[in-house]
Parts: structure tokens; sequence; C-alpha cells
């Protein structure tokens, strides 16, 4: 072999994890064992991309799929510094479902030296809540009520346990349809609890909903909600969140702008 691979599993399937062993000392790198699947990109920016891949042949089934390009000199100093950014995720990932989060549960983490590959469980029957925005059916107050109570609950539990997702965007946030649950995916953000980050958490989310056509009143109760469930004074919770939706908004304004 070439490259520096390194490989952890937190998934009990001893075929999958026995096949995979097998393309790593046949010296195949993570990108042509990629492009032998059949993969769905979901999203993809200049440093990763999400998909859905194919891995029934390692008796896994569907699973989603993370990968992490190391093109650029910062994401090549944290790999030699042990700070990678996938292995980083994979390790806060591996800690949310000790603490017994409610999280698409890790598979296995695998890095060559070029790029990371995180695989996690994939939920079938799920849509991410950006794909409700425009939908009629979040023109129905009750629904709105129901989602905001949802997201109360989830981003509590985190907090509560002692981390913060970090990126609370609509986009992270999946409905289990039939289940009737909420859950977060993409962990690249998530850390350490603090009320300050946690309050960053309520913000991202509400300024999605407000996107969407949530009326601001509605996500003052959810704040009410999360309040309660914290423990917290309404009105502190609120002063320590508003500057942070101006601030989103004031972002998101530019991005519209150009």
């Amino acid at each position: 072999m070439t490259f520096p691979f390194k490989v952890e599993f937190n998934n009990g399937n001893k075929y999958a994890q026995a096949a995979i062993r097998g393309y790593i000392s046949d010296g195949i790198s993570i990108q042509d064992w990629l492009l032998s699947k059949e993969t769905k990109r979901i999203k993809e920016d200049k440093e990763s991309y999400s998909a859905v891949i194919d891995l029934s042949d390692l008796k896994l089934g569907l699973v989603f799929l993370k990968v992490y390009y190391r093109k650029s000199l910062k994401r090549r100093l944290q790999y030699l510094l042990g700070k990678a950014r996938g292995l980083r995720t994979w390790n806060v990932q591996k800690k949310l479902l000790s603490a017994d989060l409610k999280i698409p549960a890790p598979i296995a983490y695998l890095d060559d030296g070029e790029v990371e590959c995180l695989l996690s469980s994939f939920i079938p029957n799920a849509r991410d809540l950006r794909s409700f925005m425009g939908d009629p059916s979040l023109n129905s107050q009750f629904r709105q009520l129901k989602l905001g109570a949802h997201f109360v609950d989830l981003v509590a539990s985190f907090h509560r346990k002692g981390f913060v997702h970090g990126d609370c965007k609509w986009g992270n946030l999946l409905w289990v349809e039939g289940a009737e649950q909420l859950l977060f995916v993409d962990f690249d953000g998530a850390g350490v609890y603090s009320k300050t980050l946690a309050a960053k958490d309520i913000a991202r989310f509400i300024v999605n909903a407000e996107e969407a056509g949530i009326s601001a009143e509605l996500m003052t109760a959810t704040i009410s909600q999360y309040a309660a469930l914290m423990n917290e004074d309404v009105a502190v919770l609120k002063d320590r969140i508003q500057p942070i939706i101006d601030n989103i908004k004031a972002r998101h304004q530019r991005k519209r702008l150009g």
C-alpha cells in the first residue's frame, strides 16, 4: 500500500468489516471504491459531499455517506495534526450515541490519506425540513406548532446531555414520516454545550422557520417551550437569541444580494 489507510467500525456486521478490510489490503483508494458503487448525491460543496450509497454487497443495504476532500492546505494541516474534520465528526457521533441521543447510527470511518469517508445508517421514509419550504402542509398552524414542539424536544435532549448540534438549519433536520420523529443529521459543527452555542442552535432553526413562512409569534411559543424544558427565564433567553437571529438574517440578505 502507498497510503496510510485508517479504518474504524461502530457496527457489528463482521461481513462488512472483512470486506472493507479486503479492499484496503488490495490497495484500493476510497474514491475508486466509491466509483464502483451506486450512489445518489444529496448535496455537495468544495470540501465535501453527502450521498446515499447502496452497500447491499456488504449486507448493509442503503447507507448514508459523507466524503471529505483534503485539497486545501488547511485541511491537510488538520490531518497532519490529527485533527481531520471527518475524524472529529466520527468521534462526536460516537459520543452522542453513547449518551443515548437519537441520531442515525455511525457505521464506519475510512481515511486513505487523500479523503475521509463516514458511513451512517440510512433513515427510510425521511425528508429534510428544507424540502417542506413552500409545502402547503406547512400552512396549517397545528402542523407548525407540532414541528416547533418536536424541534424543542430534540434540541433540548442534546443540550441537557451537554451537547450542541452547531448547525440547526432545516437541511440538517430529518422528518421521519410515519414515526412522527425529528432527527438531526450532519454533525460537523456539533460540540460541547454552552448557553451561547445553545442559543445559536435555536436561532438557526427559527430563521429558517420564518423563511418558510412560519409566523414569528409561533416561534416565540417555541422559545417559551424550550425555556420551560431547560428551566430558563424566557426574557433572558430571548435577549440571548435575538442578536444571533439578526446576524443570521443579515448574512442571508447579503447572500441574496450577491
